[in-house]
């Protein structure tokens, strides 16, 4: 297997493509300030920066779901705190429920 060599990239020539892209280009090229060749460069590097953050975050979020389903699942104890806060809440809910059953009864009647 040969090893190719490419040699650096001295010129460009945009002459491939269908006239109407190269007058769109060059007239936005223009308003950039930018020779042609510059502004497709930064047009492509720009399109390789979007392309790499959206994988970069399409695995980030792939890998923060896997997260959240693992702690979902295999939940961590309860510190004291929590367990505190809990106990607390489910007497206000219940007193709270009893209450209002209660009402409800008297007011019906």
């Amino acid at each position: 297997m040969q090893n190719t060599v490419i040699a650096p990239v001295t010129e460009i020539r945009v002459t491939d493509v269908p006239i109407k892209f190269k007058e769109d280009w060059e007239a936005a090229a223009k308003k950039q300030g930018m020779s042609l060749m510059d502004f497709l460069i930064t047009a492509a590097n720009d399109a390789v920066r979007k392309t790499v953050t959206e994988q970069a975050e399409l695995e980030l979020s792939t890998r923060d779901q896997i997260q959240v389903a693992q702690t979902l699942l295999n939940p961590q104890p309860l510190n004291d705190s929590m367990q505190k806060a809990l106990r607390k809440h489910h007497e206000y809910m219940t007193k709270a429920t009893k209450v209002s059953l209660r009402e409800c009864w008297t007011h019906e009647r």
